[in-house]
């Protein structure tokens, strides 16, 4: 007597259902192993994955939003850098879209893992007043895969103090 066990259609199902969720399952637990593993290297995923992209600079912040800046008044402006890179990285010089914009602090090094401060001084003219103002920051490293790095910020210029004053008398 032959015996042959023909699969039932519910046996089939289970069968062809099963090779696709071992599969994602796979591509989870990977996933999920190289975020550990970038979490831990680099203390962010989102560390990790700039250093996946080719980026050797982590900046926070490479966007912000001042609010009011009265003409006249300095606003300091902030940007934190980390050296995802095994070498120090040299932040060389810059180039402001406005000549109201002043870097404090270059050249600047930073060191393998470490971080640094650009610190910048935003000083709109009165010239400027009741506009906002878009401003591109150009940093340059020594760094091959980051030689320029973008910065920006927006400001609302107001009028001065004593010009506010003038006008709601």
């Amino acid at each position: 007597m032959n015996s042959h066990i023909v699969p039932t259609p519910s046996a089939r199902f289970r069968v062809v259902l099963r090779r696709p969720f071992v599969a994602t399952a796979a591509t989870l637990v990977i996933l999920a192993m190289a975020v550990t593993y970038g979490h831990q290297r680099f203390g962010s995923p989102r560390a990790a994955w700039a250093y996946a992209r080719g980026e050797r600079i982590l900046i926070d912040g490479r966007t912000q939003d001042l609010g009011e800046v009265r003409s006249g008044e300095t606003r300091k402006v902030r940007y934190a850098l980390t050296n995802l890179s095994s070498r120090p990285v040299r932040i060389l010089g810059s180039r402001m879209s406005c000549t109201c914009t002043v870097a404090e602090s270059l050249p600047e090094a930073c060191m393998p893992g470490g971080k640094t401060i650009i610190r910048l001084d935003f000083s709109p003219s009165p010239s400027m007043a009741n506009q906002t103002v878009d401003e591109i920051v150009r940093l340059f490293t020594d760094e091959a895969n980051n030689p320029e790095l973008v910065l920006t910020f927006t400001a609302r210029v107001t009028e001065p103090r004593g010009e506010l004053e003038r006008q709601h008398r």
